[in-house]
């Protein structure tokens, strides 16, 4: 039931994050891909090489290795898109990176990244299979339906646009709180074992997390790509589907202490989340932004 609470949930923030989406802009991220294929070589080549990296400088061990670089597998979500909204990124570029990323770490990296884990860090009783096909279905329903549901719903009313906007403003805002709520709850849960590992679960989260945000970043604009598309990739890239982790920590691989990097980095994205926002918004700096 708390699942289905939670898909419901962030199927109306990708509703919402539809409303705000531009029809003609999409079609120019498609016509001329070129940020789109640079954002996806950074969420799905690089991402996991940096977790790999970080994962033998901190000696993790195999259940927090498997962890993390199932968070690394899994790039995008719907939190990308609601930093990309705050900090004024192009949401029509995050969704479209959302989407298609989650098309193809469904089919291919996410799978791959699982197999070898359990290959060459392996931990007893853990099954070595994934439904990608169900993992797929999933992301769809919670993804891209929405998405287009709401192209549809302006299409159908126009008139309503504005103020289906202004309630999506409000939602936002509750919908990050629980958020924030949720995590801090759910790391109760495990408080004995975290009281232990927290540093090194938080140092591995904080390493990954900024390291991302400048490669996606700098290497954007190493490609003379523009600063707010760079900031939207940079965004795409450290900002993990950390939902999506957490749930496929307990359900495919049926242990709670895989689960406690991607708990660890929901909770580090939120910081480092809110401070990209607060630098991206002009009126805090009196009309200068330090990051567009």
């Amino acid at each position: 039931m708390i699942d289905i609470i939670i898909s419901l949930a962030l199927s109306l923030v990708m509703f919402g994050l539809g409303l705000k989406l531009n029809i003609n802009q999409l079609k120019f991220h498609f016509s001329k891909p070129k940020e789109l294929i640079l954002g996806l070589f950074v969420q799905i080549f690089i991402t996991p090489l940096i977790a790999i990296i970080i994962i033998i400088l901190l000696d993790l061990n195999n259940i927090y290795s498997i962890g993390l670089l199932l968070l690394a597998a899994v790039p995008g979500g719907t939190t990308s898109g609601i930093i990309s909204y705050w900090s004024k990124g192009d949401v029509s570029l995050s969704v479209s990176l959302t989407s298609l990323g989650g098309i193809f770490i469904a089919f291919f990296s996410l799978p791959f990244i699982l197999y070898n884990s359990y290959k060459y860090l392996p931990i007893e009783g853990i099954s070595t299979t994934i439904n990608s096909l169900d993992l797929m279905i999933k992301l769809f329903l919670v993804v891209i339906l929405p998405i287009l549901l709401a192209l549809i719903f302006k299409k159908v009313f126009p008139n309503f646009k504005k103020k289906a906007n202004a309630l999506f403003d409000k939602y936002l805002i509750l919908y990050y709180i629980v958020v924030i709520i949720m995590g801090i709850l759910i790391l109760t849960r495990d408080l004995e074992l975290l009281l232990i590992d927290w540093k090194i679960l938080t140092i591995s989260c904080l390493i990954l997390n900024i390291s991302m945000f400048s490669i996606g970043y700098f290497f954007s604009r190493f490609f003379y790509i523009n600063q707010i598309h760079s900031k939207t990739i940079a965004i795409e890239s450290a900002f993990q589907n950390n939902n999506l982790a957490f749930a496929i920590s307990l359900v495919v691989i049926g242990n709670d202490t895989a689960a406690l990097p991607s708990i660890i980095y929901g909770v580090v994205m939120t910081v480092t989340g809110l401070i990209v926002v607060v630098f991206s918004r002009k009126s805090f700096f009196k009309g200068k932004s330090l990051l567009i």
